[in-house]
């Protein structure tokens, strides 16, 4: 008979009854009571709190249970198995924060770090804002940086977002005083801040009325790129935000796609058709035309184009539908564009094109977009059909669908979206 592997004595008094003196009782969700058997010694040797707690006297010595009415039980398992075995094996954001939290409530640093380093990694648009509150109530410098970079790379986009409302206000203040927020306009950020401020009132306990929501914005208004703003968007202030307001020098950057938003977005893919023949770019090729179940900023394109040679001269135009009628979308230069070269085919050279939008191209939900290529060097260069394999995409808003509206696709292999 095969013997079971051996196991250190904290994986074998993890949650048993051997040689337990104590218990703690947490609730979950539907209230029903967990109760879990501890050993003293181990959690004193772990923490000061409950060495401190277990040392003097306290009303549940006597039953030698104590109940715990801030943790849920997935989370004082883990806390307890981090105790015993040495490690917390965290599958959600969740739970790593709440587990950071429990941390930093029974003072054990190499937990709270050990949480600090799994939420570095699990960070999405999504999330960020709540990570950030932790990582700035807790001095956790790394993860601080990095969900804050991520902010700022995102604020055209999270300062839309009901997370944004969550964020205490000195974290706001990082946010709004970077020069690097990265929105597509000033305005975006009163907007932000109109929202944020009543409920910063609720967390404080005060009235929302205007004189205090006046009163949790005016810190952030000196702050604020009025010179950038055109006379439109300042008339869209309320008058007693706009009276507040002082003129300043103070500028951002530019608004553009940073290429670590990429490692986000969602990608509808095509893969070539070979029932579909090579059409003529020259000197125009409609590629595709298609619409969107739901509002989203594309950032990037992928192709792929046989060439005869290389570099290749193309621009891309776009055209939005709304009826019978056309009008012309403003599609961001090019910032980037990745060649990987592929198969030579009858002289032919196929290349994987990778493309990144200066700036992100808003998609309204349910609209036509024509996608145009132009070849302007007046070769007989051609584009391969290709087909959609990947129609419908989990994005942080919520699942995307692509419908095509076009007889055949050209070129087109990847639409990226966030």
């Amino acid at each position: 008979m095969q013997q079971p592997p051996p196991c250190g004595a904290g994986e074998r008094l993890f949650l048993s009854q051997e040689l337990s003196d104590f218990s703690f009782t947490v609730r979950d969700r539907d209230k029903s009571p967990w109760r879990f058997p501890i050993h003293t010694m181990v959690l004193s040797s772990q923490s000061v709190v409950f060495k401190s707690m277990f040392e003097n006297e306290f009303s549940e010595k006597e039953t030698r249970n104590a109940f715990i009415s801030d943790i849920n039980p997935r989370v004082m398992e883990l806390l307890l198995g981090y105790f015993y075995k040495g490690t917390a094996n965290l599958s959600s954001w969740l739970d790593g924060r709440e587990l950071l939290q429990a941390g930093h409530k029974y003072q054990v640093e190499p937990l709270v770090q050990h949480c600090a380093r799994f939420l570095e990694t699990v960070l999405t648009l999504s999330n960020v804002c709540y990570i950030y509150n932790d990582a700035t109530l807790y001095s956790l410098a790394t993860l601080r940086e990095k969900s804050l970079r991520l902010i700022l790379d995102a604020g055209f986009l999270l300062l839309r977002s009901k997370s944004f409302e969550v964020l205490t206000k000195e974290a706001v203040m990082d946010i709004i005083t970077s020069s690097s927020l990265n929105i597509e306009n000033e305005l975006m950020v009163f907007e932000a801040l109109l929202r944020w401020a009543p409920m910063q009132c609720c967390r404080l306990g005060l009235p929302v009325t205007e004189a205090n929501i006046l009163q949790e914005l005016e810190p952030f208004l000196k702050f604020m790129c009025f010179d950038d703003m055109s006379d439109t968007e300042k008339s869209a202030l309320p008058p007693a935000v706009l009276s507040l307001v002082q003129p300043s020098n103070r500028n951002r950057v530019s608004h553009y796609v940073p290429d670590s938003l990429m490692s986000y977005c969602s990608s509808f893919t095509l893969r070539e058709d070979p029932d579909t023949a090579l059409e003529f770019i020259a000197p125009s090729l409609t590629l595709v035309a298609f619409s969107i179940s739901a509002p989203a900023h594309m950032i990037g394109l992928r192709f792929t184009l046989p060439l005869t040679e290389f570099p290749c001269a193309f621009t891309l135009t776009m055209t939005r539908q709304i009826g019978s009628s056309r009008s012309s979308v403003s599609l961001p230069n090019l910032s980037s564009a990745t060649f990987t070269e592929g198969e030579k085919v009858n002289g032919l050279t196929s290349y994987d094109v990778a493309m990144t939008l200066n700036k992100p191209c808003w998609l309204e939900a349910k609209t036509v977009y024509q996608l145009e290529m132009v070849d302007r060097s007046q070769r007989s260069h051609c584009a391969p059909g290709t087909r959609v394999e990947t129609e419908t995409v989990l994005t942080e808003r919520g699942s995307i669908s692509i419908s095509i509206h076009c007889q055949n696709v050209y070129g087109i292999t990847g639409i990226s979206i966030l």
